[in-house]
């Protein structure tokens, strides 16, 4: 699994604190759109969950997915 740079830096942003879509946007200089959809992408990837729900809730990183011998 690649990430673009863009998505790298929103799992960054994630990562460093609780942030919602409009919160990246601003913070890349893309529109919203552009954000969910990469959001919507790393989700899909298993990279980030939301928590909480569509109007006061976040994006967090995901725990890191471990194989059945406990390897990441």
């Amino acid at each position: 699994m690649v990430l673009s740079e863009r998505q790298i830096r929103i799992v960054d942003l994630i990562h460093n604190e609780q942030i919602n879509s409009t919160s990246i946007s601003a913070m890349l200089g893309v529109s919203e759109i552009t954000a969910r959809r990469e959001l919507n992408t790393l989700r899909e990837m298993g990279i980030i969950r939301r928590v909480g729900s569509r109007k006061t809730g976040h994006w967090e990183v995901a725990e890191e997915k471990k194989d059945e011998h406990g390897n990441q």
